[in-house]
């Protein structure tokens, strides 16, 4: 029924993880290698796969959708049509490293500017908490995609803070968050389609509770598997990022994606290493004990049980072996 193919030969780079994982870090550090481009917020992704994960379009469709996404969005970042350039926006394009090389596009006509970088330019989306349900983004880009997931402590303070609010944001029908959800007619509320599922033990409990149900369905082990061995299948680059490795040894990281991308680390690279304050220390078994004592009057017995599961699976599993 569709055909749709890519207009460029370069690699596409997705980076996925929960609020507050690091996903910035990740981003702001990938966009100092050579070729790639600023960093784009995507929600059109994020609601594609939704929308396929809720059974609501077939994955012939959402390949289609993702493709012809993909060339329109490469067409206008290279034309730099719809770019952010407010200074102090953690996306604009003012901060990427090689802003001064970009800039130069403004100055050439539209079809001499994409004709001339079409095939220079890495496009670098940030999706949030698709992982799972990623197996479009595979057949749409297979070789050419350098898919990211960054994850961090379950146990980490910050992000259940940050996991906690949006649950509450999440709920409410005026609201101007990219996600997709489902409105529950009994509660009268929006529940995330990631835990809809569970909505029978969500509707009752907390805020934190229903982070601590959030994290139980990011962190499934069985789901991430799958999307290892999806990976396989259409031979693409699958990089898993545990936050608490990446702050101390950045350049691991950075000298595999610059393999993949076959470009070089250069002088920009390491001053984007500077400017992000990595390397950097951490303490792991503080930072656990801080997020229990954090927890322990927030949550019942039976979701501090499933975050302490969830925490082993994440060292055991993801940690120690990434």
């Amino acid at each position: 029924m569709f055909k749709r193919n890519l207009i460029s030969t370069q690699k596409i780079i997705i980076t996925d993880g929960i609020p507050s994982s690091g996903k910035a870090l990740v981003c702001n550090l990938v966009s100092g290698l050579p070729k790639v481009e600023q960093w784009i917020m995507n929600y059109w992704f994020d609601q594609i796969l939704s929308l396929y994960n809720l059974k609501k379009i077939n994955l012939e469709t959402v390949v289609n959708l993702l493709k012809t996404n993909h060339n329109q969005l490469i067409y206008d970042n290279c034309l730099l049509r719809h770019s952010n350039f407010k200074i102090d926006d953690a996306t604009s394009v003012t901060k990427h490293p090689r802003y001064k090389i970009i800039k130069k596009r403004m100055l050439e006509s539209d079809k001499k500017n994409f004709e001339k970088n079409k095939n220079k330019m890495i496009m670098h989306y940030c999706t949030h908490m698709i992982s799972n349900f990623s197996e479009p983004l595979f057949k749409s880009f297979t070789n050419k995609l350098v898919y990211i997931r960054i994850f961090r402590s379950p146990l980490n303070v910050g992000m259940l803070k940050r996991l906690a609010y949006f649950s509450k944001i999440w709920e409410k029908s005026k609201s101007r968050d990219g996600h997709i959800k489902i409105f529950d007619k009994s509660s009268k509320k929006n529940i995330h389609h990631l835990i809809y599922k569970k909505k029978k033990n969500y509707k009752n409990i907390n805020s934190y509770e229903k982070a601590v149900l959030i994290l139980e369905e990011i962190f499934n082990l069985k789901k991430l598997k799958k999307i290892e061995n999806i990976s396989k299948i259409y031979r693409s680059k699958l990089i898993t990022i545990p936050f608490e490795n990446l702050i101390v040894n950045p350049n691991k990281y950075l000298q595999s994606l610059s393999k993949v991308l076959n470009v070089k680390l250069d002088k920009i690279s390491k001053k984007t290493l500077a400017f992000n304050n990595v390397p950097r220390k951490i303490n792991l078994n503080k930072e656990k004990d801080e997020g229990l004592r954090f927890l322990e009057n927030k949550i019942d017995n039976l979701h501090l049980k499933k975050i302490i599961k969830i925490n082993k699976n994440y060292e055991n599993h993801i940690l120690n072996i990434c």
